[in-house]
């Protein structure tokens, strides 16, 4: 996504510099390696490396993603002695708070503004989901620098209207507040294509009614209730079929979940340029957040169910933002609740209405096409540097 929104800011005369490690995100991308330092369509990307055995040892490749904020810094002194001027600099939530810290004082390195990309609300989303406790002394530490961070940044970019609000209750930015969601990555190794097929004997209702949760399997998602689920509706709905395509911390405890059930299978996780096709023969994308985190985080993977056709399948708040979109717009379903009662109602409802899927396949073509592409997103990329190019 940087890629496409920096390659877009190029065309427009901007002069952009990123820096970053060598792909070392997942596991496959260890044995990935890209040149040090290469110009792509006229962005300049400059690649630190991985510490030695870091694709062996899991605790090196651990250690080098807490130090990377550090060594970030350490070549934006070298940046500064050695002559270099930067008028912006720009940087994400990961890792958490750290990273905020080292774009911040690497702003006032360079004299430069500061625009803060928050894709997650950190600490008080870790808070929310019982990994750090507020009265801590570690949670209060953090929270003051993260504070700070967004209080003193020129822009500060959420993904929702819910994050938005947060923000302001928690602490408002000296500069502007601004709502940009996220996008459907490029995939800058294949040709683009239209994945998302669906022939008419998709229709049939004997045909498998296909529900898929393609990405991380986290432990805080509430996945297993959606096994429970399944578990409920198993023989009185044969038709609904429920695939778990990645992996995670929490597939292992899913698998002996789902042990002896025939509605729900696992496929490990596959490249985007592979799993699409996986996810656009599906009906049904299933989004699922634990209870609260609406306020401090956007499912992103619900641009990838969008951009491919699909509906979706939200176990969300229904005050929510992302709720009401899909309720007003036949995006999907929402669920009452969260628990597997509820959520097997969802799914009961999906195959008596099986013959909706198409209708709401073509809203979510149109909402796609009217709201999400990724050509509206580059245009509020482009007017928020601009903005901050003009601001005094």
């Amino acid at each position: 996504m940087l890629r496409t929104i920096s390659t877009h800011l190029a065309t427009q005369g901007h002069d952009i510099t990123i820096w970053c490690e060598q792909p070392c995100y997942k596991s496959s991308d260890m044995s990935r390696d890209c040149p040090s330092h290469q110009d792509l369509e006229g962005v300049a990307v400059h690649r630190i490396s991985r510490f030695p055995l870091a694709s062996k040892i899991k605790l090196i490749a651990m250690l080098g993603k807490i130090l990377f904020p550090l060594r970030i810094l350490i070549k934006a002194m070298f940046a500064k002695l050695s002559g270099q001027k930067y008028d912006l600099v720009w940087t994400a939530t990961i890792p958490p708070v750290v990273q905020g810290f080292v774009g911040r004082k690497t702003s006032k390195l360079f004299n430069a503004k500061f625009l803060y990309h928050c894709q997650d609300l950190y600490p008080e989303i870790a808070n929310q989901m019982g990994l750090l406790k507020e009265t801590g002394l570690f949670y209060r530490l953090i929270k003051a620098v993260e504070k700070r961070n967004r209080r003193e940044a020129d822009c500060l970019v959420t993904l929702s209207e819910d994050m938005a609000q947060t923000v302001l209750e928690l602490q408002k930015p000296s500069g502007s507040l601004e709502i940009v969601n996220n996008f459907n990555l490029d995939d800058f190794d294949t040709a683009t294509e239209n994945t998302a097929e669906h022939t008419a004997a998709d229709d049939h209702n004997e045909q498998p009614i296909r529900i898929i949760f393609a990405g991380n399997l986290g432990l805080f998602q509430g996945l297993d209730k959606i096994v429970d689920a399944a578990r409920i509706i198993e023989s009185q709905c044969p038709t609904i079929q429920i695939l778990f395509l990645g992996e995670g911390k929490a597939l292992n405890q899913l698998k002996r979940s789902a042990n002896g059930l025939t509605n729900i299978k696992f496929q490990p996780h596959l490249p985007f340029a592979e799993a699409k096709h996986i996810i656009a023969k599906s009906d049904y994308g299933i989004v699922s957040i634990e209870p609260d985190i609406y306020r401090f985080a956007y499912p992103s993977k619900l641009l990838t169910y969008f951009g491919l056709g699909l509906p979706v399948l939200a176990i969300v708040e229904q005050e929510s933002e992302l709720a009401q979109m899909i309720m007003a717009r036949s995006l999907g379903y929402v669920s009452k609740g969260r628990t597997a009662a509820e959520i097997s109602d969802m799914l009961l409802l999906v195959a008596k209405d099986r013959n909706k899927i198409n209708i709401m396949k073509s809203s979510v073509a149109n909402t796609h096409q009217m709201m999400l592409k990724p050509d509206r997103r580059l245009q509020q990329w482009a007017k928020i540097i601009d903005g901050l190019e003009n601001m005094q």
